[in-house]
């Protein structure tokens, strides 16, 4: 942050999404990457070799019997396959790159624990109420979650590679 002095006041003139607005914008760009390549992992990886059988360790890619209102738009009342839960894999690729954000962010010691606490709270909330309402098996959840850190650490890794392929 950068502070400038008015008769004597300090005051923030510059917030932190301004300073990192490339990134917030590239980090944006992800996430709706994300959400695609979950619709293409249901519908042409998981749902085709899946299809209603259950595995080992996998358990079954079709959603748990009762399940409904888990699509954030429906507009065809169509219930959509569950392997992976989509809601799990972008809240993970969230809750990974805001982490990383602060732990690598100019933060004191105790703000850095309180602030990764309060996202990874808010990530597993949303992966756990996922089981919850009964939309998704923990496996389900459990791979989006694995697919979303993934993603989470290569952005966040990869975020100056990234800026000096797109030219910023």
């Amino acid at each position: 942050m950068i502070l400038t002095t008015i008769k004597g006041v300090k005051r923030v003139s510059v917030n932190y999404f301004m300073i990192y607005k490339v990134d917030f914008l590239i980090f944006s760009v992800i996430l709706g990457l994300s959400f695609l390549l979950n619709q293409v992992l249901k519908e042409y990886v998981f749902k085709p070799i899946m299809n209603k059988n259950e595995f080992p360790i996998l358990g079954k890619g079709t959603r748990p019997k009762g399940a409904q209102d888990c699509d954030f738009i429906n507009l065809d009342n169509r219930i959509s396959y569950g392997m992976p839960s989509g809601h799990s894999q972008i809240s993970a690729l969230f809750g990974t790159f805001m982490i990383l954000m602060i732990i690598n962010g100019r933060y004191s010691d105790k703000l850095k624990i309180i602030k990764c606490l309060f996202i990874f709270v808010l990530t597993m909330t949303i992966m756990i109420s996922r089981i919850h309402f009964k939309c998704h098996t923990f496996q389900q959840v459990a791979v989006g979650g694995i697919i979303g850190i993934v993603i989470g650490f290569a952005t966040f890794f990869n975020m100056r590679n990234i800026k000096t392929y797109l030219h910023l």
